[in-house]
């Protein structure tokens, strides 16, 4: 044997292996005979396919025929689910919105729209869209609100328009819609009279007939008294059917259409008093906006002086009467106790009183200045800052007033004096009055008259600058005790005290 050689085993016949048997690491010669081909590369001759590949195939289609199936399911029943929490949320929203529509048939928003529809109504001149928001079944109430914008687009605004006030009243049933109503403020400026916009109130009951429908003004009602303040209704556009307008430089008439020619004949004299009232004011320097312009009503009469901005039930006693219109405020703007309590200021004049008799040619200058000096300095009046309300001392207000109407020239002069001086020899005293009682003629003279004397006197002693910033301080809110105590460095007894000795060493 060979070293290292396996031999062969005996057994093993000798020769070249059996024809188409593969020797090691090679095949034999192709033969014929036998018709056998070569197996694949995958699995027995012929199949072409791996070991079990039809079973393999089928396996996956089977498992992929189940994937599918589960994710047509989970698709289905996600299908499913969606589509009922989309009904269910249907239906809760469809149930919120029946339960806002019982809550609110007419909505905050709507009615907002509707306000600012007649402000742009207004501004465009447009009478049939400002009427528009009318029932139109109420003739009276169209004709009512046809006056109105006819007369408004007489008056130069600055400004003009109407904004709602509160939340409005509970909802009332109509049909299958509702009513409610709402107060409604005009909030105006008048150009170059007003220093800030003021407003008008009303009430207005606006209807929806039907659900889905549209909403309408039904009625207009005129606010008198609002929790104890004025709303200044009715204005002369409300008022009177016609209006006429007369202008000046610092003054606007606004009065009935029958009274045109009134208002032409004493429009000079008006601003001939307002010149001379500002220049006062001036000279005296007080610091403080002041208005530049006055506007001014004449009625002849007293029903028409007490039912001109206000509603009084009593007989007024004045022959004309100024009003500082408080400014309007917004309640959705922040509160400011300094700023400005006063708008504006509507002055009426009565013609049936002796100012206006042709025997006294000075007589309507006289009350024009006397009623503009109190629309003048109305203006200083600040927000109060507690709830503690100051009333302003009659004695002041109307001293200054009759200081003004007298030109400032000595207060002996004053036409009430002879009567004043007779009141005095029959039992009347000297004072000065925080309130007149205006049911008494001579009382309220002699009041009205002493008034003037004081703040003649503190004009005389102090000066007419210090005098003026009495009045000032007194209108910002200032008691006048304190007052005298910071301006004059006297106290209220002394002044008093030097004032009645004043007065009777006077008219001896």
């Amino acid at each position: 044997m060979t070293e290292g050689h396996p031999s062969v085993p005996p057994s093993t016949p000798a020769g070249p292996p059996p024809a188409g048997h593969p020797a090691s690491g090679s095949y034999g010669p192709y033969d014929p005979a036998h018709q056998t081909a070569r197996p694949g590369p995958y699995g027995p001759p012929g199949s072409g396919a791996p070991p079990g590949g039809g079973q393999s195939k089928r396996r996956r289609w089977i498992i992929l025929g189940s994937v599918l199936t589960v994710v047509l399911l989970l698709a289905g029943t996600v299908f499913v689910v969606r589509g009922h929490l989309a009904n269910e949320q249907a239906k809760r929203d469809a149930a919120y919105a029946a339960a806002e529509e019982a809550l609110n048939p007419i909505k905050i928003d709507e009615i907002d729209a509707l306000l600012a529809g007649q402000a742009k109504a207004l501004k465009d001149r447009d009478e049939k869209a400002f009427l528009a928001a009318y029932d139109p079944a109420d003739k009276k109430l169209v004709d009512q609100q046809g006056v109105l914008f006819r007369n408004l687009m007489k008056v130069p605004f600055a400004e003009a328009a109407f904004k709602r006030l509160g939340e409005g009243s509970a909802f009332r049933p109509v049909g299958t819609g509702a009513s409610v109503d709402h107060v409604v403020a005009f909030v105006h400026k008048i150009d170059g009279y007003d220093l800030h916009p003021v407003d008008e109130q009303y009430e207005w009951t606006i209807v929806r007939t039907e659900q889905g429908g549209p909403i309408k003004v039904t009625a207009v009602k005129g606010i008198t008294n609002n929790r104890g303040e004025f709303t200044y209704y009715p204005a002369p556009w409300d008022k009177w059917r016609t209006i006429h307008v007369e202008r000046t430089k610092h003054t606007l008439f606004i009065v009935d259409g029958s009274l045109k020619a009134q208002a032409k004949r004493y429009a000079p004299q008006a601003e001939r008093a307002a010149v001379a009232d500002l220049a006062a004011w001036r000279a005296g320097g007080v610091a403080g906006e002041i208005p530049q312009g006055f506007v001014i009503s004449l009625v002849k009469g007293k029903k028409d002086l007490a039912s001109l901005y206000r509603r009084s039930k009593e007989p007024p006693t004045e022959a004309g009467k100024s009003y500082g219109v408080r400014r309007f405020q917004d309640i959705n703007a922040p509160d400011d106790d300094k700023a400005p309590l006063i708008g504006g200021s509507r002055v009426v004049i009565d013609l049936n009183t002796g100012f206006f008799d042709q025997s006294v040619p000075e007589g309507p200058s006289e009350i024009f200045r006397h009623e503009l000096a109190h629309s003048m300095v109305a203006a200083l009046t600040y927000q109060e800052d507690d709830l503690t309300l100051v009333l302003k001392s009659s004695w002041v207000t109307e001293g200054f007033a009759e200081y003004l109407e007298n030109e400032q020239k000595p207060w002996t002069t004053s036409p009430r004096t002879p009567a004043a001086k007779e009141s005095l020899r029959t039992g009347w005293s000297l004072g000065l009055k925080d309130e007149f009682n205006r049911k008494n003629a001579e009382s309220t003279d002699l009041a009205y008259w002493c008034g003037h004397a004081a703040i003649g006197y503190i004009a005389e002693k102090y000066g007419e600058p210090k005098a003026f910033e009495v009045v000032a301080e007194h209108y910002r809110g200032k008691e006048i005790k304190d007052v005298l105590q910071e301006v004059l460095d006297v106290s209220y007894e002394d002044f008093y005290a030097a004032w009645e000795k004043y007065v009777k060493a006077k008219i001896r």
